[in-house]
């Protein structure tokens, strides 16, 4: 049986879906919730755009994470998705 390995998140919008994922939140419930639009989301999730500070800070306060992990990954606190 092969082991399967997980690579690390290496974009915004990968950290994004991982935090998703690991509160099992749809994209329509995070937008709901963070109150940015689910197209706004979209495009961060797909990298095509970037969010502002405000918006990011509140989507990660929803996805109980930070906005340094969400953009950097790895940071000194380490907080990324609790699960």
């Amino acid at each position: 049986m092969k082991k399967q390995t997980q690579t690390k998140p290496t974009t915004l919008g990968e950290r994004i879906q991982v935090c998703m994922d690991a509160l099992d939140m749809p994209l329509f419930r995070l937008s709901i919730k963070s109150e940015v639009q689910e197209q706004t989301l979209s495009t961060w999730i797909s990298n095509r755009s970037k969010p502002g500070a405000e918006m990011l800070a509140r989507v990660a306060q929803t996805l109980n994470t930070t906005s340094e992990w969400l953009c950097f990954g790895e940071t000194k606190s380490k907080k990324g998705p609790k699960r």
